[in-house]
């Protein structure tokens, strides 16, 4: 009898799996600290306050500038600023 191999996942474009140490890290935002950084409450300025520590300590590690990082909710967000951003610097 033949063993069954374990599928292999081929649209990683679409979605990956979370690695624990991040689902870790991250846990607290989901369930505790969920708050709009855009918001004026108490609830959005400490989501504010993670997303500029985020901003600093990726910036370093990347050799970038705080104000040259933008967090995106996904890839159609993004490409769309890119395409934008190509676009505003190249147009006639």
């Amino acid at each position: 009898m033949e063993t069954l191999k374990p599928p292999i996942y081929f649209d990683y474009n679409a979605t990956t799996p979370l690695n624990k140490s991040v689902l870790d890290g991250m846990l607290p935002y989901f369930t505790q600290h969920f708050g709009n950084p855009n918001s004026q409450h108490r609830f959005g300025w400490q989501a504010q306050e993670t997303l500029r520590s985020a901003r600093e300590l990726l910036s370093s590690l990347i050799g970038a500038c705080c104000e040259e990082l933008y967090f995106t909710s996904g890839s159609t967000e993004a490409i769309n600023m890119a395409i934008k951003g190509v676009w505003k610097k190249n147009k006639a």
